[in-house]
C-alpha cells in the first residue's frame, strides 16, 4: 500500500508539471478534487464510520 501512494505521488507529480507547463494547472486541480471525492464518497459508503461512545 505504501509502495502504491509513493508511485501515485509521484505520477501525480509528474503530471502536475507537465499541465503547470500547458497552462491547465487550475483544471488539473480540479479534476484531481474530483478523484478525491469520489474516493472519499466511496471509503465512507462502504466503511460506515461509527463511534464508540454515543453518551
Amino acid at each position: 500500500m505504501n509502495m502504491i501512494g509513493v508511485s501515485a505521488g509521484a505520477f501525480i507529480t509528474h503530471l502536475l508539471g507537465r499541465w503547470g507547463d500547458s497552462g491547465n494547472l487550475g483544471a488539473g486541480f480540479a479534476m484531481l478534487a474530483i478523484v478525491v471525492a469520489i474516493a472519499l464518497g466511496v471509503q465512507l459508503y462502504f466503511l460506515r464510520p461509527k463511534t464508540d461512545n454515543m453518551e
